[in-house]
Formats: structure tokens, C-alpha cells, sequence
């Protein structure tokens, strides 16, 4: 999930819109602050992002209970 308020992001110009999945990733990989934090993940897959979410929310997500 892309940090999309942060600066760095907003640094990347206009033409991020039309970029590909592998160009993300590269940019993800030169520049952690494109991601969105926290980045919680379970078997090796996402499974939330961002802070918007309730302790009860992520614990479900995580089978933490």
C-alpha cells in the first residue's frame, strides 16, 4: 500500500500515476517511506496496513486473539 500523503511520494513527480508494478517495487526498495506503516503481515502476506484499524481488528487479521 502506497504512503500517499508522505513527502516522498508527493517528490515522485506526476508521472507515478502511470508507472508499473515493477517500478513500485523498485521505488519501494530504494525508499521505505513509500510504504504505508504499519505493515502487518501474516504467512508471508499482507494482511493490513495504516493505522485507521481497532486492536480487534488487527488481532482477527493476525489470529491473535
Amino acid at each position: 500500500m502506497r504512503n500517499t500523503s508522505g513527502q516522498s511520494y508527493r517528490a515522485l513527480g506526476e508521472d507515478k500515476k502511470d508507472w508499473t508494478e515493477q517500478q513500485w517495487i523498485d521505488a519501494f526498495a530504494k525508499d521505505a517511506m513509500l510504504l504505508k506503516r504499519p505493515l502487518f503481515v501474516k504467512d508471508e502476506t499482507a494482511v493490513l496496513v495504516g493505522f485507521a484499524a481497532a486492536e480487534t481488528v488487527i488481532r482477527e487479521k493476525l489470529g491473535v486473539l
